[in-house]
């Protein structure tokens, strides 16, 4: 936010005085600005995330979002094979659909699941 007022500052300088000639020193105030902006951010930017692994800031969300994820996935795979039983009329065709999309579902909840634990364990 800083350096966007730097440079509404900066390009607010008019550009020539009340008799007519340039503004002094706008080309180069202008250039600072942009500069300077342009320096912090990256520098801010691309220190910031090896502070925070130096510093081991964690943050506990992260734990619950993946659970949470990995547990609305298990719920939908859950609610997923029940409507699957419901619409089961025994032909031998549907049955294999049926199948073949209970077994998709089941997948995904595990992998889901093991991507939570995997990033819970990673994050420890």
């Amino acid at each position: 936010m800083r350096g966007v007022v730097s440079l509404a500052a900066a390009f607010a300088i008019p550009l020539s005085t009340e008799s007519g000639a340039p503004f002094p020193g706008r080309g180069e105030i202008l250039c600072l600005a942009f500069v300077v902006t342009v320096g912090t951010l990256l520098l801010h930017g691309l220190t910031l995330p090896a502070v925070i692994r130096a510093l081991s800031v964690r943050g506990e969300e992260d734990y619950a979002d993946a659970l949470a994820e990995a547990q609305a996935q298990h719920d939908a795979a859950s609610a997923a094979a029940r409507r699957l039983d419901e619409l089961d009329d025994g032909d031998p065709l549907q049955q294999h659909a049926i199948a073949k999309l209970r077994h998709g579902a089941e997948a995904r909840s595990q992998r889901r699941l093991g991507a939570a634990a995997a990033f819970i364990w990673a994050r420890r």
